[in-house]
């Protein structure tokens, strides 16, 4: 007696079925096969973009500025990526100075990854699908208010967040009120690796340099 095993269990699946249904069955076997193929060549054509990419790209506040182009936000920078910081590591984001209470915004459509809620480093990831299939994350930290969920899918009209009061800036203790903005490259070690970043090298491992991004995406 023929013992199976689970490819036998797994052909007899497919094959029985077919078998079956008739004369026609093959043909319909092949149109399938056909189908699915056609659909995995052109889903595999490198540039092609997917449904769900980042198309386009915006600056993280609507309210003060015209968010559609980086160059209205040139008076509101303040730290670089790259600066060196007091604590001995390079810093891993740009410093975006903005009102108390501000709202903040994600850059573009995307599905919220991870938060971060300990004030005053309350954070949000949002990863984003690059038209090629790369996968970027934009981080948005000293938050208050978070607005959204881990999951939740959004686009540049959701609002996140919004910055910090002025009572909660003074509690801060931090310079000015500002939005920290990162645009990284994968979610490992996504709490407190910048601090352990103490070259150019360890930090654009992690990191790509959000002025960057923003200028290469959007309009000038």
């Amino acid at each position: 007696m023929r013992t199976t095993n689970a490819v036998d269990t797994f052909e007899n699946r497919i094959d029985y079925p077919l078998a079956t249904v008739g004369a026609g069955a093959p043909v319909l076997a092949r149109r399938i096969c056909l189908v699915v193929l056609v659909v995995f060549f052109f889903s595999a054509i490198p540039g092609r973009a997917s449904s769900n990419a980042l198309q386009e790209v915006y600056l993280p506040f609507h309210d003060s500025l015209d968010f559609t182009k980086y160059s209205s936000m040139k008076n509101r920078l303040l730290d670089g990526y790259g600066a060196y910081r007091r604590a001995g590591h390079m810093h891993a984001g740009l410093d975006i100075k903005g009102k108390y209470d501000e709202k903040v915004y994600s850059i573009g459509d995307g599905t919220v990854a991870a938060i971060y809620d300990e004030f005053p480093y309350r954070t949000v990831l949002i990863e984003h699908v690059l038209v090629g299939g790369e996968k970027i994350y934009s981080g948005y930290i000293h938050l208050e208010d978070i607005e959204v969920g881990v999951g939740q899918t959004v686009d540049h009209k959701t609002a996140i967040g919004r910055l910090f009061s002025k009572s909660e800036h003074k509690k801060s203790k931090f310079y000015k009120n500002h939005l920290h903005f990162e645009i990284r490259k994968t979610m490992e070690r996504y709490r407190g690796i910048s601090i352990k970043c103490k070259t150019m090298e360890e930090l654009n491992r992690y990191f790509y340099d959000p002025s960057v991004f923003l200028r290469e995406h959007m309009k000038k």
